[in-house]
């Protein structure tokens, strides 16, 4: 019997344990709930879940990969009025293509990095963009190379919507923001 007894006390703690184990930021209100409430199952079942709910909380820093169209919060960013440095991104951020990772990294105004993104990736998913971009940096007067016709039924492109205004980078077509800068792309 009082082995029985023992057991019913350790189960009536069980939120107030678990919200200790997890150093959950409201064990104190867990225990105070559990203790004065939890003779309601009512009480004890809503300091349980409390328990094992997140023990950092709602506010708690959070690791999020944002792309350049939407903010952290959510709410779409108005464009930069100058192109600011971009940061190195955490090493949480780290994409698992290491030519799409070295792209985040370097600074596409710079010669020298896009010389060398396009000397560690000759083929890389952004070597047009780049050569692109290092022909205008160092003001090649050659002519570029005419672009292919349109096939009879495909529409022409619009030739608005090519040019970031913010950036003069290409954007694709059918893209909502440059993939640049992040700023809306033309109408």
């Amino acid at each position: 019997m009082g082995a029985f007894i023992i057991f019913l006390i350790l189960c009536y703690f069980i939120p107030t344990v678990i919200a200790l184990l997890r150093k959950h930021k409201d064990a104190p209100a867990i225990a105070a709930i559990n203790i004065l409430l939890g003779w309601s199952f009512i009480g004890w079942f809503v300091s349980f879940i409390w328990a094992l709910s997140d023990p950092r909380g709602r506010n708690a820093p959070t690791t999020v990969i944002v792309n350049n169209a939407v903010s952290a919060t959510g709410y779409h960013s108005p464009p930069p009025a100058a192109p600011a440095p971009e940061p190195s991104p955490a090493p949480t951020q780290a994409s698992s293509d290491p030519d799409t990772a070295y792209w985040d990294r370097i600074d596409k105004n710079d010669a020298d990095s896009l010389e060398e993104y396009l000397i560690r990736h000759p083929n890389g998913r952004f070597g047009a963009l780049a050569r692109s971009k290092l022909d205008r940096l160092n003001g090649s007067t050659s002519a570029p190379a005419p672009a292919p016709a349109p096939a009879p039924s495909d529409p022409a492109p619009d030739a608005a919507s090519s040019q970031c205004g913010a950036c003069n980078s290409d954007i694709d077509p059918g893209a909502r923001f440059c993939g640049e800068c992040g700023a809306p792309a033309p109408a």
